[in-house]
């Protein structure tokens, strides 16, 4: 049979592991949050996923990705 005491060391180990586990799990969400409202924008953003910040604006003027002309026909250099 197990001695009491064990029992209570077993609980008092598992109910700190709940309490840790639910301490990281609050901490994670309010980091979350805090990333979250960093990051948002109310302003639109221009997105371009191919070749990254600036090349949509690029496109719409006919410069190629690395400042070669596009033709308008669809073509290359």
């Amino acid at each position: 049979m197990v001695s009491p005491s064990y029992m209570d060391r077993i609980c008092a180990m598992f109910d700190s592991f709940c309490k840790t586990v639910s301490r990281n799990y609050y901490r994670d969400l309010l980091r979350a949050e805090k990333r979250r409202n960093d990051h948002y924008k109310e302003e639109p953003v221009d997105y371009c996923p191919v070749y990254g910040a600036g090349a949509a604006d690029k496109v719409r003027a006919g410069v190629g990705v690395r400042g070669h002309h596009l033709q308008r026909d669809g073509g290359g250099d």
